[in-house]
């Protein structure tokens, strides 16, 4: 017997075809239960900034089904007032609704995101996802590991810049640690951002050609640390100017072998005057 159309359940179809006599057939279909859809929960922890951007994306989250031809007739969060994050269906993924929670001294903060799916058989999971969102730390965007500063300098030697890049932002607090070498922390001070050498200290890039400065930032809930070597250069005295030249008349010079040697006006003339050859 041949069938006209797809049959359907509850269907009941009146035998039509050719009666083979001594012929037994036998037809034995076999069903199982469908099985619901999974949400495998162990990939789905996520730490991400406090100061993460609205509609950033934090994961994709999406639900499998192992029965064939199943598909999902809905997938939905379990609170759409959730004031943190939001779901794209479209996307399937997990998104920055807007500010997050930033409180001054608690390093972290705990979400627990719930998503819903349905597939068409009417089976329901859910999927719990963790959000972690942490503080950002000072950061130092334009301090240079080493900067050159003249040994004659008094006063401010150098200012620097430190951005919260929390939502705030928070008040930063830095402090001087230590200088190296050790021995030599008296000289120096921190004020605000800015350091400066103390007005009885000096610097000699003979005795001590670099510094340096171990500084710490806070935010009230983090603290970031980080160096500044100062490389010392010498200043240029009168007595360390360049020697001068004197020109000889080359008429008052006979079968000499003239070589350039760089020395001072004094020894020139006594060389001078100690060799010349005088011509009629």
């Amino acid at each position: 017997m041949t069938l006209d159309k797809e049959p359907e359940d509850k269907d009941v179809f009146m035998w039509s075809g050719t009666r083979y006599i001594d012929r037994v057939y036998v037809m034995q279909i076999t069903t199982v239960d469908n099985t619901p859809p999974y949400f495998n929960i162990s990939r789905y922890d996520k730490t991400i900034p406090d100061h993460s951007d609205i509609d950033f994306s934090i994961m994709d989250l999406y639900f499998n089904d192992t029965d064939y031809a199943d598909w999902f007739d809905d997938i939905e969060p379990e609170y759409d007032d959730d004031p943190y994050f939001y779901y794209d269906t479209f996307s399937k993924s997990v998104h920055v609704k807007d500010e997050l929670l930033h409180i001054v001294g608690e390093q972290n903060q705990y979400h627990k995101f719930i998503v819903w799916a349905e597939d068409s058989c009417y089976n329901r999971v859910t999927g719990t996802v963790t959000i972690t969102t942490f503080n950002g730390p000072p950061t130092f965007p334009n301090l240079p590991k080493t900067t050159l500063i003249s040994e004659s300098k008094t006063g401010a030697l150098y200012t620097f810049t430190v951005d919260d890049p929390s939502n705030g932002p928070d008040i930063i607090t830095c402090e001087m640690l230590r200088s190296i070498p050790s021995s030599e922390s008296h000289k120096f001070y921190l004020e605000g951002k800015t350091i400066y050498l103390n007005e009885s200290a000096t610097l000699n890039r003979d005795m001590i050609p670099e510094y340096e400065i171990v500084i710490a930032c806070t935010d009230g809930t983090d603290t970031s640390e980080t160096y500044l070597r100062i490389e010392l250069t010498k200043d240029q005295s009168d007595s360390e100017a360049p020697p001068e030249f004197i020109q000889i008349e080359s008429g008052l010079l006979a079968s000499l072998t003239v070589t350039v040697v760089v020395v001072d006006t004094v020894t020139m003339y006594s060389m001078i005057m100690n060799s010349l050859v005088f011509v009629p």
